[in-house]
């Protein structure tokens, strides 16, 4: 059955790749301006110009080293992951809705008989 649907989301899984993979690629073309030490000495300013008490409820008490691909890689992963979330969550409705409406569920713990 799993097979089923993703056969009939293919069409939608594939959009939702290239604008993952489109998000990604924009993010990535920001890194050159964020490694020179221009950005760093900019947010650094910005950022100690701030009280302390502020920095550290936004929790901004180290603020990360963009300059380093594996730290700006991982920043921009925590808004892919939120896209692959958003992704999942509407499969899994659609899947649910479709067999709401389409006839009785097969699934075992939201059948009322095994209640």
């Amino acid at each position: 059955m799993i097979r089923l649907h993703i056969k009939l989301n293919q069409k939608g899984a594939l959009v939702w790749s290239a604008v993952l993979l489109a998000l990604l690629l924009g993010f990535m073309a920001f890194f050159p301006s964020m490694s020179n030490d221009a950005m760093k000495e900019l947010t650094s300013g910005k950022l100690q110009s701030l009280p302390q008490s502020i920095l550290s409820v936004i929790g901004f008490d180290s603020f990360p080293d963009f300059t380093d691909i594996k730290v700006y890689y991982g920043y921009i992963m925590q808004y892919v992951n939120m896209a692959l979330a958003v992704y999942a969550l509407l499969m899994g409705l659609n899947w649910y809705l479709k067999e709401e409406n389409e006839g009785p569920l097969n699934i075992c713990f939201l059948s009322q008989e095994h209640a």
